[in-house]
C-alpha cells in the first residue's frame, strides 16, 4: 500500500502512518465493514469494558498522572450506527472517570467528513483539529 508508512516509531513531529486518504468503493467497503462491527458492539460487555478502564485509570492515577478517556471522532457516515452506542460509551467513559478522578474528552461528533483519511483516520487537517480540541479540554497539568 503506497498510502501507509513505516519507520514512524521515533517521529514525534508526524507519529502517524497514514499519508493519503480512501475515496469510492474502497471507502464503502471500509465503512460497511465498521458498520457491521458497530451493530455487533451494541451487545458486547459494557460493564467488563468499563472494568478494565476502570483497572487502566487506577494504574495511570498510581503512577501520579491524570487518566484521560478519549472518545475518539466517529466518521460522519457512521455516526447514525454509531448514534445508539455513544451515550452508552459516554456513560461507562464519565462513571469511570469519576470513580478514578479522570477525565473524558468526548470527540466524537468533531471532525466532518472531509477531515478523514479513511472511515476510522483523521487525515491531516482531522489530527490538527484533533489535537487542538484535545488541548484544550485537558487539565491543567498542575490541577488548576
Amino acid at each position: 500500500r503506497d498510502d501507509l508508512r513505516s519507520g514512524y516509531e521515533a517521529d514525534w513531529v508526524h507519529p502517524f502512518t497514514r499519508t493519503g486518504s480512501i475515496h469510492g468503493p474502497r471507502l464503502e467497503r471500509h465503512l460497511a465493514k465498521l458498520a457491521r462491527g458497530l451493530t455487533r458492539c451494541a451487545d458486547g460487555d459494557w460493564e467488563a469494558a468499563g472494568a478494565v478502564a476502570k483497572r487502566l485509570n487506577v494504574e495511570i492515577q498510581g503512577q501520579g498522572a491524570t487518566p484521560i478517556l478519549l472518545l475518539l471522532p466517529v466518521h460522519p457516515r457512521l455516526s447514525e450506527l454509531a448514534t445508539p452506542l455513544l451515550p452508552r460509551l459516554n456513560s461507562v467513559a464519565n462513571r469511570v472517570a469519576a470513580e478514578t478522578r479522570g477525565a473524558v474528552v468526548d470527540a466524537s461528533a468533531l471532525l466532518g467528513e472531509d477531515a478523514f483519511a479513511d472511515a476510522v483516520h483523521p487525515n491531516e487537517s482531522g489530527r490538527a483539529t484533533l489535537s487542538t480540541h484535545v488541548g484544550r479540554l485537558l487539565p491543567a497539568p498542575d490541577g488548576r
